[in-house]
């Protein structure tokens, strides 16, 4: 079995400029799951308003490379570097720059959507200020899910 990997880059006009460096480089990365390896020596680099696709069957290393790739498993060889620095020393900068959302998001289905995001925000987002009850309803409703 195979991961099949795509970058593309983004159509998003802006009027910023993107930096042309690679954000995230993977070199020669290797992981396994029990005795299977799932990914041997992938090597690339995304620069920002890039994107990859990832496909590939269940159980082929999708998921175990996206975790590899957000911090949350150390359990590979090679190197993996955010904005220049090895993500096993710099989980700090890399956590304060990326979200991973699994195949399980984490929303609560016995919460109201304002629940769920005042939940999330003070989770992922300990040092903003609190959030009035009016801007996350504002947020809400800017995506339909003021209800």
């Amino acid at each position: 079995m195979s991961i099949f990997l795509s970058t593309e880059a983004s159509n998003h006009s802006t009027q910023t400029h993107i930096s042309d460096e690679p954000s995230l480089v993977l070199d020669s990365v290797s992981c396994e799951r029990g005795e299977r390896l799932l990914v041997e020596c992938l090597s690339m680099s995304l620069a920002a308003g890039q994107g990859v696709r990832i496909e590939g069957p269940n159980g082929s290393g999708k998921t175990t490379l996206l975790r590899v790739l957000a911090g949350l498993s150390q359990q590979y060889s090679g190197a993996v570097r955010w904005c220049g620095e090895d993500i096993r020393q710099a989980r700090a900068v890399l956590a304060a720059d990326t979200l991973y959302i699994g195949h399980l998001a984490g929303v609560k289905a016995l919460l109201t959507p304002l629940e769920n995001l005042a939940w999330w925000v003070s989770l992922h987002i300990p040092s903003l200020d609190p959030l009035s009850k009016e801007s996350l309803l504002n947020a809400l409703t800017q995506v339909g899910l003021q209800r």
